[in-house]
């Protein structure tokens, strides 16, 4: 699944859970008034419950990819001149492409699943050349917090 598909998930839960926390709360300042019954409360609830289910099964996916690359890199299995077609095959989606138009190559993103894409989590970069095959892959470890912050 690419990124923006994933945004697009993650906005519609935030609209929904926006949406389901104004139907519960209720619009009363006061004691006196009641408190009113959305129509739509429960189903968004549902709705809510069935996209985080959602979302775990796309970060259980991303992270099945990114673990199957990691120990391919790790045996020496990835070789340079791999068609992209090949790696999407054998590894699964990356969780994110970009494309440089000067270069005329496509940098592919393959990380642990997690909500927030800018965590510091380990990553592996695959960089295809204009022909769609493998001329570079480096693996980032996680930045690790200085002692005096772990605190």
């Amino acid at each position: 699944m690419r990124m923006c598909e994933v945004f697009k998930k993650r906005l519609l839960l935030v609209s929904v859970c926006i949406l389901a926390g104004s139907c519960l709360v209720g619009q009363s300042a006061e004691a006196k008034e009641k408190w009113v019954k959305s129509k739509t409360g429960l189903s968004s609830l549902i709705q809510l419950g069935k996209d985080r289910a959602a979302m775990e099964k796309e970060y259980s996916s991303e992270t099945k990819s990114y673990d199957a690359l990691k120990k391919a890199v790790d045996r020496g299995d990835l070789k340079e001149g791999m068609a992209a077609k090949d790696v999407r095959r054998k590894f699964g989606e990356p969780v994110v492409e970009f494309s440089d138009k000067k270069t005329d190559t496509a940098k592919w993103v393959y990380k642990p699943g997690t909500e927030n894409f800018l965590d510091g989590a380990d990553k592996i970069y695959l960089i295809f050349d204009a022909n769609n095959s493998l001329v570079e892959w480096k693996s980032v470890k996680k930045k690790e917090k200085p002692e005096e912050e772990k605190e």
